[in-house]
């Protein structure tokens, strides 16, 4: 149901029209997923990317269709040998995954790093949205040096600028 209710956030964001290129992720573990608004997009005519991992840890972006995912890197879901590559600097949107995220834009990763040095390359060329239930909402995350911000995040109670997150309640 928050699902739902993150994709349904994420299409009144990004709306069918006009066409774009959307950067998406597979969900891993406890992510949420952005299937169905990926698939939603896609039957709209908008290009959908999916990350993958390349040389020296960096994630690389192709398009194609949902079904050409294959399992990849660490198990995730990643693009197979028929999606085409596509540059960063043409992802309109890029949506990224977090353990959590501040009333900053602040985002704490898995710990690899790959997603802070996607966000840096990017620099300001996309909008960056960053998904989450409520409960991941923090009042701070720790942050280093390299860490990066999202522009936004969405959760289940819809469309957040990062000035204005609220923390989700204590577990």
């Amino acid at each position: 149901m928050h699902e739902a209710r993150i994709n349904a956030a994420l299409l009144e964001l990004i709306p069918a029209q006009p066409p774009r290129v959307i950067g998406v992720y597979a969900a891993m573990g406890s992510e949420a997923s952005v299937d169905a608004a990926a698939k939603e997009w896609l039957e709209h005519g908008h290009s959908v990317a999916w990350p993958k991992v390349g040389a020296e840890d960096r994630l690389d972006f192709y398009q194609g269709r949902f079904e050409d995912l294959v399992p990849g890197f660490r198990g995730i879901r990643e693009p197979g040998p028929a999606m085409e590559p596509i540059q960063l600097r043409e992802i309109d949107v890029l949506i990224v995954p977090g353990l959590a995220f501040d009333s900053s834009g602040g985002r704490l990763g898995q710990g690899g790093g790959f997603y802070d040095r996607l966000l840096a390359r990017a620099d300001g060329g996309a909008m960056t949205v960053g998904v989450a239930f409520g409960l991941q909402i923090l009042p701070d995350v720790p942050q280093g040096p390299t860490d990066q911000n999202v522009d936004a995040v969405i959760t289940e109670s819809g469309y957040a600028k990062s000035a204005g997150l609220r923390p989700g309640p204590s577990t």
